[in-house]
């Protein structure tokens, strides 16, 4: 609707190839965050503002929403601490498996956030080259990289992407197999899962991933992860052997 100008329900459906029903969701959606208007004629005529002035609306609504948040954060605490807490007895108490379906980037890099700064003993990750790349961006790897904790990296990262790990212990990365495709997830001290749901390809709103502390969901990661750790090259010799290659060819 910003590039062609205003359009009807019908005509988002079609060009986008949804229901009609869902478009009409999702105009609705979009003019309750203010950046869609809609005429009073029929049929009615959504129109898009202009992208500057979306992305400002759109910031400053998440602002308004976090000031909310900070201003009632004592009053919000205060109103918890005086709900009487119910005390179970020590044999009525289980440890049951616990688990999290995290969607979106936001979500998930908080979880990321979170393990990395729990880390205790280790922190294994598996990932292609654009899931790196998102921990790189939201300063995540450097954190983890100041971290004491041992550290195991297994990437597809090409060698322009191997920047990224500046700066770590070239022992403590390998390249994966090239066979391995549409794999992400994360280990850290042995009692916590961070397992990616789909695939690098999906927009960062379609993220999925599922959080889990459950023991043997996280032992049977762990096998897979030492197993394809064993079989896969030093990133340090297998760019060492790459640049001797190339010398030798020059």
């Amino acid at each position: 609707m910003g590039k062609y100008g205003s359009k009807t329900a019908p005509d988002v459906s079609r060009a986008l190839k949804i229901q009609r029903t869902e478009a009409y969701q999702i105009l609705s959606a979009l003019q309750s965050k203010g950046i869609v208007s809609a005429t009073f004629n029929h049929p009615i005529r959504f129109s898009a503002v202009l992208l500057d002035r979306a992305i400002w609306t759109l910031v400053n609504a998440e602002k308004a929403r976090l000031k909310t948040l900070e201003t009632e954060q004592n009053e919000l605490v205060d109103l918890w601490n005086k709900i009487p807490e119910f005390k179970m007895n020590a044999s009525e108490m289980t440890e049951d498996d616990r688990f999290q379906i995290l969607k979106g980037t936001n979500p998930i890099s908080s979880k990321i956030n979170e393990m990395v700064a729990s880390a205790h003993k280790n922190f294994f990750m598996l990932g292609s080259e654009k899931h790196f790349m998102r921990l790189y961006h939201s300063d995540t790897l450097e954190c983890l990289y100041n971290s004491k904790v041992d550290i195991k990296l297994l990437t597809s990262c090409s060698e322009n992407g191997m920047h990224i790990f500046r700066g770590v212990d070239p022992t403590k990365i390998k390249a994966m197999p090239d066979g391995i495709k549409n794999l992400c997830f994360i280990v850290k001290d042995d009692n916590e899962l961070l397992l990616f749901m789909r695939d690098e390809q999906q927009f960062s709103q379609d993220m999925m991933a599922m959080w889990t502390d459950s023991a043997a969901m996280i032992y049977t990661i762990s096998l897979l992860f030492n197993h394809i750790w064993e079989s896969s090259k030093s990133s340090y010799l297998f760019s060492k052997a790459r640049t001797v290659k190339y010398k030798y060819q020059a």
